[in-house]
């Protein structure tokens, strides 16, 4: 299910980011957020949907680099 509160503005933004990953890195993260979906499909077992799935990941994925 695709959060309908993303604009057309930000999903460009990050296919723009996404496609200035290395191809090994974008690979990866095709592999992480296919898993990440699959987990979320399956919200009514495990109580992870998307918005606990951001919760528990966004901060380590989407951490500053340390100056």
């Amino acid at each position: 299910m695709v959060d309908s509160n993303i604009t057309d503005e930000l999903m460009k933004r990050l296919q723009l980011l996404i496609n200035h990953l290395s191809p090994g890195n974008r690979q990866l993260a095709g592999l992480i957020f296919h898993h990440l979906h699959r987990v979320a499909e399956c919200q009514s077992e495990n109580q992870m949907g998307a918005v606990n799935l951001g919760t528990m990941f966004a901060p380590t994925v989407l951490r500053q680099r340390p100056k």
